[in-house]
C-alpha cells in the first residue's frame, strides 16, 4: 500500500508539474488572440463613430458647444459703428426699443475660437466660413492606434495621438466637460463587446493547460 501510494502521488505531481510547465504557453497564445479581439472590434468602433459620419462644420461645432452670442450683447458692449448707428436710430424710432433692432434670427450669432497671440479668443463665425468643414480628416487617430503583447499573461492597446484620450473622453461625466453630439468612446464599448469572447478564450486556454498532456477519464483529474 505504501508503494502505491507514493506511486500516485509521483503521477499527481507529474500530472501538474505537465499543467504548470504548460500554463504560460497557453496563456501567452490566449493573450495575444484576446488582445488582437480588443484591438480589431476598437478600430471597428473608431471607424463607425468617426470615420463613417461626415465631418461637422464649423456651424455644427458652435451650436454643439453653445458657442452663441447675442448681437445686440455684442454691439452694445463694443459700441456701435456709423452704419449700426444709423440703423439703430430708426429702429428706435420705429419701435421705441432696442429690441427692434435684430431680428430674433440676426440677433444670434455663431462663434468660433481662433488663436491669435498665443491666446485663445472667441470670433463671430461668418456664414462663408460657417459651412466650411471644422478640420481637415487626416486619419492620424486610425493610424495612431496600436496593440502591444507585455507578457504571457498581458497584453494592452494603446493610441500614439496626443488627442487621442481626450477624443475618447469627449462626453463622459467626470472626464469631459465638454458636451458632444459625436461620442466614439471605442475602447469602452469594444471591451464591452468583446468581454464574453475574452472569457472564452481564456477558459480554453485553461482547460487546455489543466489537460496537458493528460487523457481524459475517471479519475484522472482532466476537464472535459
Amino acid at each position: 500500500m505504501k508503494a502505491n501510494t507514493t506511486s500516485n502521488i509521483d503521477k499527481i505531481i507529474a500530472n501538474w508539474t505537465k499543467r504548470a510547465n504548460n500554463l504560460t504557453p497557453q496563456m501567452a497564445i490566449a493573450t495575444k488572440h484576446a488582445t488582437m479581439i480588443v484591438y480589431a472590434e476598437a478600430r471597428k468602433q473608431m471607424r463607425q463613430d468617426i470615420y463613417d459620419k461626415p465631418t461637422p462644420t464649423l456651424e455644427d461645432v458652435a451650436k454643439e458647444q453653445g458657442l452663441i452670442k447675442s448681437k445686440t450683447e455684442m454691439v452694445f458692449g463694443k459700441g456701435l459703428n456709423s452704419a449700426e448707428r444709423r440703423k439703430l436710430r430708426a429702429n428706435e424710432k420705429k419701435y421705441g426699443f432696442y429690441g427692434g433692432y435684430y431680428t430674433p434670427e440676426e440677433n444670434q450669432v455663431l462663434m468660433r475660437w481662433i488663436t491669435k497671440n498665443g491666446k485663445r479668443i472667441l470670433v463671430p463665425l461668418s456664414k462663408k466660413s460657417a459651412k466650411q468643414k471644422a478640420w481637415r480628416r487626416t486619419g492620424n487617430l486610425r493610424r495612431s492606434e496600436h496593440y502591444k503583447i507585455l507578457s504571457p499573461y498581458e497584453g494592452i492597446i494603446y493610441n500614439d495621438a496626443d488627442y487621442a484620450a481626450a477624443r475618447h473622453d469627449l462626453g463622459i461625466p467626470g472626464k469631459s466637460n465638454r458636451k458632444t453630439t459625436r461620442p466614439a468612446h471605442w475602447r469602452n464599448n469594444a471591451v464591452d463587446l468583446t468581454r464574453n469572447k475574452v472569457k472564452a478564450i481564456y477558459r480554453k486556454a485553461m482547460k487546455q493547460a489543466i489537460n496537458a498532456g493528460i487523457i481524459i477519464g475517471p479519475g484522472t483529474g482532466g476537464l472535459k
